[in-house]
């Protein structure tokens, strides 16, 4: 049996590294920067699951706020995390990560990458 699903599990984990390359996105000027790169694989080749990812990004007038949805994560924190162009991720639980939260409830999110 383990035979038999060994190609599949193995060609789950192809997917996923292909997913990332795929990653070829501009956020605060940058293109595709190392931290957003290194989160992304921190979440979708953590298993061979194929795990549901999303980057979305929050254009204001002062500064871009960069979302990642990990839906698919047991933790509330690490669901929705926001980082700074800097890669410097937003507390959870803190004034600005609510504040940053009803911004994304309202939609002021655009999505610049899937999986």
């Amino acid at each position: 049996m383990w035979v038999c699903l060994l190609p599949f599990i193995s060609g789950c984990k192809k997917d996923n590294e292909s997913s990332l390359d795929k990653l070829n996105v501009s956020v605060c000027g940058a293109k595709k920067p190392q931290w957003l790169e290194k989160e992304i694989a921190s979440i979708i080749l953590r298993s061979s699951i194929y795990r549901p990812t999303r980057i979305l990004v929050y254009r204001g007038p002062e500064k871009e706020i960069i979302a990642i949805e990990d839906s698919t994560n047991s933790s509330m924190e690490q669901q929705l995390r926001f980082f700074d162009c800097a890669g410097n991720k937003v507390a959870f639980k803190s004034a600005e990560y609510n504040s940053c939260v009803k911004k994304w409830k309202r939609r002021e999110f655009s999505l610049l990458w899937t999986n």
